[in-house]
Parts: C-alpha cells; structure tokens; sequence
C-alpha cells in the first residue's frame, strides 16, 4: 500500500492519501488534543518522564504519525486480529534480563504496536504516558507507561535498558520487548497493543522480588526478662519488601518447635511511592513501589517460655526458592 501524509499544525488536521483505490480523506486529531496541549504547552511535570521527546517537533511528529495510522484504520482492517504475549520470567529479582514476546495474527502493516507498563491491570494502556482515566488511582502522574513501536525507536536512545525487536513466523508478526538489569521499579503490568480505538490487547504482570532490606523490634533488645504476669507491648517491622510479605510472630526454641502468637498482634502494611531520579537525566522520574508491614501487640508469656526465643520472621509462602528473613530475642522468664 502506497501513501503519504500532510499535516498543518495550525488547524490540527491531517491530509492522507492511500493508494488509488481509495479516496483522500481528512482526519481529525481530536483525540489527540490532550497530548498536544499539556505537553507542548509546557507541561514540564509529565514531559519529565519522557526525555526523549524534548523537542516540540518530536512530539508534532510522534503525534500526527499516531493520528495517521488511525485514519488508516477504517481503511485497511484486514480480518479479525489475535494477540498473545508471553514473558520469559513472570518473577523476577533485580539485575535480570526480561523478554516480552507479542505475537499478532492478521495484522495489517499499516497498524502500530505499542508496549506499555502499569502499575494495576487496570492503569492502562494510555500511549505517551497520559494518566489513566480511573478515578480511584489520583496518583497516575506516578505511572511510567512505556509506548515502544518499529517505527519510534529512535526516540528511545535514553532508555539504554529497553531494546525491542520485530520478526515475522508463519503468518504472525513477533514483537519482542527486551529489559535489561531489571529494577523494582519494573514491577507491574507490562502490555502490548495494536492500535488505539477497538484495540486489541494483552498484559502480563511482572513480579520484581525484593526481600525486605531491614526486620527490626521496636524498644527491644537482644534478650528480655520477665517476670510472672507481666505484659511486653511490643512491634516488628518489615521495611522495603517486595511483593509485600506474610509476617508472622512465635515463641520457641532457637531452630525448632515455635508455637504461633500472632492472634495477639495486629498487622498493619503500608504501600510506599518512591520517585527517584534516573541516571543521567535529572527529569526522569521511574515509579518504585515497594511495602512495610508492622505487627504491634502485647505478648503475656508464661513460665514454658524461659530461655527460648521470640521471633519475627519475614516469608513469601507463595513463592519457591525465596527465603524467610528473621530476627529473634531470647526471653528470660523470672517466677515470682
């Protein structure tokens, strides 16, 4: 299929010939017009996720290319599409190499791939990293969403960790999205699209694990001593994990035999934003997401108790291979 485009900034239309079998025909940007004024408007705060589109041409051009395949949409659908994507690792830690393979069916080559991340399912996909239209997430500034095309990976020199690739099998296109020395702050949904209206889409989650960075009692110490029918109001904190852990509380010896008293605590997680500077640019804001959990009680020990151990430990039962991270204190139990 032959064409070519016009645009005039001005009225913000474009004029697109497709071969000869079909007419001219004007397309508006409308949709588009978000994009065009919060960005190039000087909308610094959400251009700081997105270096590479600094320059206002860029983004004219990155803009009316998108509303160009769109007119080509009604034009050139070529049978019912199918999209699959599959992920080499679904869980992760940080410093592995991920890849995304999308394979799409009955795709037309007029149509765009795009890769995108969200922190829920639910986020996305939203191209250029416009916030999601969900009023329960007011924190969407927050969500570093990826578009990644063939046609676009120019723009994506400040971005030395993704790379993507495209290949064609039996009748299928194959677009492959490959992240290198994964981050926590890769943790989410990534997905590929093709198109925008009607689109078809598929997501999957990756889990970036990270055990907690720092397990501590609150006003304990190593070793405690209690006397009959005294009462230690006590807390343990996880601080820094990834998903976020089950935290539990027991009473035995140093390695064997701990009899559950988690009934007499209360947990309490927090979900933490963390924005940091990436590397090199001082605009680039990556979302970090990670959890603190606390149990807070009062334990009531009895006299069985003397010489063994308290102990807080930090675990992910759903997930193999990956150890619990503790920390005990020696009880010493005094009769009255």
């Amino acid at each position: 299929m032959e064409y070519s485009i016009q645009h005039q900034h001005a009225d913000n239309e474009i004029q697109v010939t497709v071969s000869e079998s079909h007419p001219s025909m004007k397309c508006s940007v409308q949709r588009f017009n978000f994009f065009l004024d919060s960005l190039i408007s000087a909308d610094h705060e959400m251009l700081s996720n997105f270096p590479w589109m600094i320059d206002r041409s860029i983004i004219y051009d990155v803009a009316y290319q998108i509303s160009f395949f769109n007119c080509l949409r009604g034009l050139t659908w070529a049978g019912d599409m199918t999209i699959v994507l599959d992920v080499s690792e679904t869980m992760v830690h940080p410093g592995t190499d991920v890849n995304f393979v999308c394979r799409v069916t009955n795709m037309d080559p007029s149509y765009m791939i795009w890769w995108f991340k969200a922190v829920v399912e639910s986020d996305g996909p939203a191209p250029f990293g416009l916030a999601a239209e969900d009023p329960e997430w007011e924190t969407n500034e927050l969500v570093e969403q990826i578009a990644i095309n063939d046609l676009m990976t120019d723009y994506y020199d400040e971005l030395p960790r993704y790379s993507v690739a495209m290949s064609s099998v039996e009748g299928a296109r194959i677009f492959t999205l490959n992240i290198a020395d994964v981050t926590d702050g890769e943790n989410g949904y990534f997905g590929c699209l093709v198109g925008q209206e009607k689109s078809v889409i598929a997501t999957r989650m990756l889990e970036v694990i990270k055990p907690p960075s720092d397990l501590t009692f609150e006003n304990v110490t190593s070793n405690i001593t209690l006397t009959e029918g005294e009462t230690l109001s006590m807390a343990c904190h996880v601080r820094k994990a990834v998903p976020s852990p089950t935290v539990t509380m027991s009473v035995g010896h140093a390695t064997s035999h701990f009899r559950s008293i988690d009934s007499q605590f209360q947990r309490d997680t927090q979900v933490n934003f963390n924005c940091q500077e990436g590397v090199g640019t001082s605009k680039t804001c990556p979302l970090n997401v990670d959890y603190s959990v606390s149990l807070s009680g009062s334990y009531n020990p009895i006299y069985t108790d003397n010489k063994k151990f308290l102990k807080c430990e930090a675990s992910y039962p759903d997930y193999m291979n990956l150890p619990a991270v503790s920390e005990q204190i020696e009880i010493f139990y005094e009769c009255e």
